[in-house]
C-alpha cells in the first residue's frame, strides 16, 4: 500500500512540474490580435492553408517577437475601424501618412515597398501622352493610401481624373473587367496578367508597415526588434517573397509605350554573333544552322513579350570586330558579351544583367601536373579568363590565342599545357576525349559571366532584355545549356572521335576471338595450362594495378574533401565579409545623404530667391556648414579605411605632458567657452617627460572632449584628469586620461556599441546634435595601435566618462613635441572669426594648372579681389610649357591629377629646366590626397608647399601672401 501511494506521488508531481513548465513558457509569449485581410498576394486561404507576402512575414516576425496571434477576418476597411478603436493589436500593409502617425503607431523599418499604376485595357488606344487619360474614370480601393497619391499626382500633371472608390481590391478590379471603369488604380500586383491589360503611368511610391494599436505600445519594441533581425539576419528574406508572390504581376510583362514606339520603328534587329563559341553561339556544320543558349534566350524573350520583331543573324570570327559593329551601331543587339560593367563602360556599349555565371575550370593532358613552368594559352581579347590568368597565375609563360578555338587547337597541339574554360565549353569541345582532365577553381575565385550587349542607340531594348532574362530564370538556363552542350558535341564528331568512343567494345570482341582462335588451334592440355597460367598471371597484374588506381583514387577523394572544406570556409568568410559591406554602405549612405539633402534644398532656395541677398546668404552659410560636415564623414571614412589596410602610422616622440595639455587646453576652450560649458583640467602626475605619439593622443582626447561638449547642456560641467601610477615596467608608468562630463549620457543599449563604425544614440538623432558616429571607432582603433585601451562608463540623465590608459615610458627632460597642423592649434569659431582682407597681389603672376574648367573657374573668382594675373593650364605638360614661355610667373599652383602629364612629374619637369628661376619658383601641390604620405610626395616631387582641397580661401591667401610677399 505504501508503495502504491509513493508511485501515485511521484507521477502527480512529476505532472505538477510539467504542469509548471508549460505555463512558465506560455507566459512568455504575448498574445497579438492581427487583422487578417484576405487580398490577392498579401494574405490567402486555400483548403484551411494560409499564405501571402504579409501573412509569411507576419509569421516570421512572430517566430522573433514571441508572439502567438489571434486573426481577426474581414475586409480591410472594417478592419482598419475595429484597428482604431483598440480591437485589432497589429495591421500589416498600412501605408504611412501624418494623419495616421497620429492614430497608431509606426516602427522604423518598413515591410514593403509599393509602386502605383494606372491600367488600361489592351483594346482602349494610348498614344503615351498622360493627356490622353484626361477626364477617364478610374477605379480605386478606397481604403489604401492610393487615392490620396492619385489625387496628388493628377493635380501636379494637370489632369481632370473621375475617381471611382471600391470597397475591396476584388471589387474594383471585377468594376475593371465588367468596364464599368475606364482605368484602374492599383499596386503593380494586384492586377493579374489574365485581365488582359496594360500599364501606362506610374504615378507614385510609398512604404507599408506592420502598423501597432496605440492602445498596445509594448508591441513596437518587440517589432522594431524582430524587423531588425530580419533585415540582419535573414537580409534577402522581402527579396524571396516579392519574387514569389508578386514575379507574375502585369507590371513585369508589360512593354511599356515608348518601347512599343521604338520596337514599331525597328521592325528588324540586326543580331551579331561568334560564329564558334559552343554551346553558346555556333553553327551547325552540317546545317549551317544558328544554334545556342544565347539565341535560345532571345527567341524565348520575344515570345513572352509577344514581339512579332525579325531577327538578322552576323556572324562574326573574332569578339573584337562585333564589339567594334556594336559600337558604331552596325548591329544593335551582340551575343554574347562579358558581364563586365567596366569593360562595357570602355567599350562604350550597353549590357544586360546576367544571363550565366559559369564555374571555371582548369584544363590540361590526362596525367599532366601543374607547375610554374605551365604554359597558358590566352585569348587576345580583354575577357575575365585573361585577365584571371594573368592575376592569379604571373609566373607562369602566356601564349597568345586569337580565339577560345585556336585555344583548343594549342592545347591538343600541345603548344600550351593548360587552358581555363567553363565547363560547358570544356564538355562542347574536349569531353567527348578521355584525353583531358579538368579541375573546378574554387567558388569563391574568378567566374566566366556572360550577357547580351547593346548598341547606345538600342536603349529601350535594355529593360525588356532584362526583364525577359529575370522570366526565363537560371533553369530555363541550365536546360539550354545541357541541350546545346549535346547539339555542339554530336556536331562536332569526328570519325577518330566515334573510333575512339568504341574503342573498349572493339577492343574486347578482338580479345574474344583472338582466345577462341587460340583454342581451336592449341587443343592439347599442356598448350591449355600453359595459356591458363598465362591469363592468371595476368589477372594478377591486373588486381595489382586495380589496388595501386583504388589507393590514388582514395588520395584523391581526400584531397577533393579538404579542397570542399576550404572552399566552404571562404564561403562562410565572403558572406560575412558581405554583410559587413552592406551594414558599412547602409550606414555611410544615410549619413552622406543627410548632409547633400541640406546642400541640395538650400542650393534650391538660394536659386528661388536670387534678389533677397539676406536670404541668399543664410542659405549659404548652411550649405557651407552641411559642406564641412560632409567632409568631416569623408575625412573620417578615410582614416578608418586606412586604419584597416594597416596604413596608420604610429609615431613616438619625447614631449612634455604638461606642454601638450596647454595646447589641448587652447583648443578646446574655445569651443567651451563658445558653448557656455565649465572646462577643468587636473593632474596627478610624477613624470612629466614622456615618449608618445602626441599627435594621435591629442585627437583622441579632443574627440572625446568635443563629445563632451556636444551632449552637455548649457552651464554643464567637463573635466580632463591625468592620473599616473606604477608599472610593472622599469621606465614605464601608466597613465590614465579621464573625460568626464554631466550630461545627458547614453542608454544600456548604445553603450555596449559606442566604439562600432557609424554608432550614434537615438536621443542625439531627437536634439539635432550632428555626428557621423565614427569618431569613437577612430579613437579606440588609434587607442589599440598604441597597445593602449579605452572604456565607456554612461548614465541617461547623469553623464558620461571615457577613460583611456597607456603605458608610456618615462624620461628626464622633455622636449617641445611638434604636433601635427591643424590637430592642435586653436581655431577661431565659424560665427565670430572676422574675414581677413585679402592680400593686394598687384603685379604678381600666378600659373593654375588645374584640368577641371569648373575648379579654375571657382579659383579666378576667389582672387579677383587680389588683383593677381593668373594664367591658366589644362595638364601638366601646358604648365611646363607656359612656364617656360612667361619669365614674369612668380608662383605656380600645381593639380596633382591631371592627364597628359600629372602635377608630379610637371614639377619635377620644371626644377630640371636649365634656368635659375626654374629652380627657386614655389610652387604650391593642390589635390585632394590629402594624406601625410602624399604630401611627402609632394614634396619629394620639387614642391615647396601642399594644399588640400576643398580649397581652405584664408588658408591659401596665407600661403599666397608668404611666399610673394614674405608675410604670415
Amino acid at each position: 500500500m505504501a508503495r502504491l501511494v509513493l508511485f501515485f506521488g511521484m507521477v502527480f508531481c512529476f505532472l505538477w512540474m510539467a504542469a509548471g513548465q508549460e505555463v512558465s513558457a506560455a507566459a512568455t509569449k504575448k498574445t497579438v490580435r492581427l487583422g487578417f485581410s484576405l487580398e490577392d498576394n498579401f494574405m490567402m486561404e486555400k483548403d484551411g492553408h494560409f499564405f501571402g507576402f504579409s501573412y509569411d512575414y507576419a509569421r516570421l516576425v512572430a517566430e522573433y517577437a514571441n508572439w502567438e496571434y489571434i486573426y481577426i477576418y474581414g475586409d480591410k476597411e472594417k478592419l482598419l475601424e475595429k484597428f482604431l478603436r483598440g480591437e485589432i493589436d497589429v495591421m500589416p500593409d498600412i501605408s504611412y501618412t501624418e494623419a495616421r502617425a497620429k492614430q497608431m503607431l509606426f516602427p522604423r523599418l518598413p515591410m514593403n515597398t509599393e509602386e502605383y499604376y494606372i491600367f488600361l485595357p489592351d483594346d482602349r488606344p494610348f498614344d503615351g501622352r498622360l493627356q490622353t487619360l484626361d477626364a477617364l474614370t478610374i477605379g480605386v480601393n478606397s481604403s489604401m493610401r492610393i487615392n490620396e497619391v492619385l489625387r496628388d499626382w493628377s493635380t501636379k500633371e494637370g489632369l481632370s481624373l473621375q475617381l471611382k472608390p471600391y470597397a475591396s481590391d476584388a471589387a474594383r478590379l471585377r468594376a475593371f473587367l465588367n468596364g464599368e471603369t475606364d482605368a484602374t488604380a492599383a499596386m503593380g500586383m494586384h492586377v493579374n496578367q489574365e485581365s488582359d491589360s496594360r500599364v501606362v503611368a506610374r504615378f507614385g511610391v510609398t512604404a507599408s508597415y506592420m502598423a501597432v494599436s496605440k492602445s498596445r505600445p509594448d508591441l513596437l519594441k518587440d517589432l522594431d526588434e524582430a524587423q531588425w533581425a530580419i533585415y540582419s539576419y535573414s537580409p534577402h528574406f522581402i527579396a524571396k517573397l516579392a519574387d514569389r508572390y508578386f514575379q507574375n504581376s502585369e507590371v513585369w510583362q508589360t512593354v511599356m509605350p515608348e518601347e512599343r514606339r521604338w520596337l514599331a520603328e525597328h521592325p528588324t534587329l540586326r543580331v551579331g554573333y561568334l560564329r564558334n563559341l559552343p554551346p553558346f553561339t555556333f553553327e551547325d556544320p552540317k546545317t549551317g544552322q544558328l544554334q545556342g543558349v544565347f539565341v535560345d534566350q532571345l527567341q524565348s524573350i520575344l515570345r513572352y513579350f509577344k514581339l512579332d520583331n525579325q531577327l538578322e543573324y552576323v556572324g562574326y570570327d573574332s569578339y573584337e570586330s562585333m564589339i567594334d559593329d556594336l559600337q558604331t551601331g552596325v548591329i544593335d543587339i551582340a551575343i554574347p558579351v562579358d558581364d563586365d560593367f567596366s569593360l562595357s563602360e570602355l567599350h562604350g556599349i550597353l549590357q544586360t544583367t546576367s544571363v550565366m555565371n559559369l564555374q571555371l575550370y582548369l584544363v590540361m593532358h590526362r596525367g599532366d601536373s601543374f607547375t610554374p613552368q605551365t604554359r597558358f594559352g590566352v585569348q587576345k581579347y580583354e575577357s575575365g579568363k585573361k585577365i584571371y590568368e594573368n592575376d592569379t597565375y604571373p609566373q607562369n609563360p602566356h601564349i597568345v590565342c586569337g580565339s577560345l578555338a585556336e585555344q583548343v587547337k594549342a592545347l591538343k597541339k600541345r603548344r600550351v599545357d593548360a587552358v581555363l574554360m567553363d565547363y560547358p565549353s570544356y564538355q562542347a569541345w574536349l569531353g567527348t576525349s578521355g584525353e583531358y582532365q579538368a579541375w573546378p577553381l574554387p567558388p569563391n575565385m574568378e567566374r566566366m559571366a556572360m550577357s547580351f550587349g547593346l548598341s547606345p542607340a538600342n536603349r529601350p531594348l535594355l529593360r525588356l532584355l532584362n526583364h525577359g532574362i529575370t522570366v526565363n530564370g537560371e533553369d530555363s538556363v541550365r536546360v539550354s545549356i545541357f541541350e546545346n552542350t549535346e547539339k555542339a558535341r554530336e556536331a562536332s564528331k569526328t570519325w577518330a572521335d566515334v573510333l575512339r568512343q568504341y574503342a573498349l567494345p572493339l577492343s574486347l570482341t578482338s580479345l574474344v576471338i583472338a582466345l577462341l582462335f587460340a583454342l581451336l588451334i592449341w587443343r592439347n592440355r599442356t598448350m591449355y595450362h600453359r595459356v591458363a597460367a598465362q591469363l592468371e598471371l595476368r589477372v594478377s597484374r591486373q588486381k595489382k594495378a586495380l589496388v595501386r588506381q583504388n589507393a590514388r583514387l582514395e588520395s584523391l577523394l581526400k584531397d577533393a574533401e579538404e579542397q570542399r572544406k576550404k572552399a566552404d570556409a571562404a564561403a562562410v568568410r565572403a558572406e560575412a565579409a558581405n554583410r559587413a559591406k552592406s551594414s558599412f554602405l547602409s550606414s555611410m549612405s544615410h549619413d552622406i545623404r543627410t548632409p547633400m539633402n541640406a546642400i541640395l534644398g538650400f542650393a534650391h532656395l538660394a536659386m528661388e530667391h536670387p534678389e533677397d541677398a539676406e536670404k541668399v546668404k543664410t542659405y549659404l552659410d548652411r550649405i557651407s556648414v552641411s559642406s564641412t560636415y560632409l567632409l568631416e564623414l569623408i575625412n573620417e571614412i578615410l582614416d578608418m579605411s586606412r586604419i584597416e589596410s594597416g596604413k596608420y602610422e604610429i609615431r613616438c616622440l619625447r614631449g612634455s605632458l604638461k606642454h601638450w595639455l596647454k595646447k589641448i587646453r587652447d583648443v578646446i576652450s574655445l569651443d567651451a567657452h563658445e558653448h557656455k560649458r565649465n572646462l577643468v583640467f587636473e593632474t596627478e602626475i610624477t613624470h612629466d617627460g614622456v615618449v608618445c605619439d602626441w599627435m594621435h593622443l591629442g585627437r583622441v582626447v579632443q574627440n572625446c572632449l568635443s563629445n563632451a561638449i556636444k551632449y552637455t547642456t548649457e552651464g554643464g560641467h567637463i573635466r580632463l584628469t591625468i592620473k599616473e601610477t606604477p608599472s610593472e615596467k622599469v621606465g614605464v608608468s601608466r597613465y590614465t586620461f579621464q573625460i568626464a562630463d554631466d550630461g545627458i549620457g547614453m542608454s544600456p543599449a548604445f553603450l555596449a556599441k559606442v566604439f562600432e563604425p557609424f554608432s550614434r544614440e537615438r536621443t542625439t538623432t531627437v536634439s539635432r546634435i550632428q555626428g557621423t558616429g565614427l569618431g569613437m571607432s577612430i579613437a579606440k582603433s588609434i587607442v589599440d595601435a598604441m597597445g593602449g585601451t579605452i572604456t565607456a562608463e554612461s548614465e541617461q540623465g547623469k553623464g558620461t566618462i571615457f577613460s583611456i590608459c597607456l603605458d608610456l615610458e618615462t624620461v628626464e627632460e622633455a622636449g617641445e613635441e611638434a604636433p601635427s597642423s591643424g590637430e592642435m592649434e586653436p581655431q577661431a569659431s565659424e560665427e565670430n572669426a572676422a574675414p581677413a582682407a585679402p592680400p593686394d597681389l598687384s603685379g604678381k603672376h600666378i600659373l593654375y594648372a588645374e584640368d577641371n574648367e569648373l575648379n579654375r573657374e571657382i579659383l579666378s573668382a576667389m582672387l579677383e579681389e587680389t588683383r593677381v594675373t593668373l594664367y591658366m593650364a589644362e595638364n601638366g605638360r601646358e604648365a611646363v610649357d607656359c612656364f617656360t614661355q612667361h619669365a614674369e610667373i612668380d608662383l605656380i599652383l600645381m593639380d596633382v591629377q591631371m592627364p597628359i602629364m600629372d602635377g608630379f612629374e610637371a614639377a619635377r619637369a620644371i626644377r630640371a629646366l636649365p634656368m635659375e628661376r626654374a629652380k627657386q619658383v614655389p610652387i604650391l601641390a593642390i589635390t585632394a590626397n590629402a594624406f601625410e604620405e602624399d604630401r611627402q610626395h609632394a614634396l619629394a616631387s620639387g614642391m615647396n608647399d601642399f594644399l588640400a582641397k576643398p580649397m581652405d580661401m584664408p588658408l591659401l591667401l596665407q600661403k599666397l601672401g608668404t611666399y610673394l610677399l614674405g608675410s604670415s
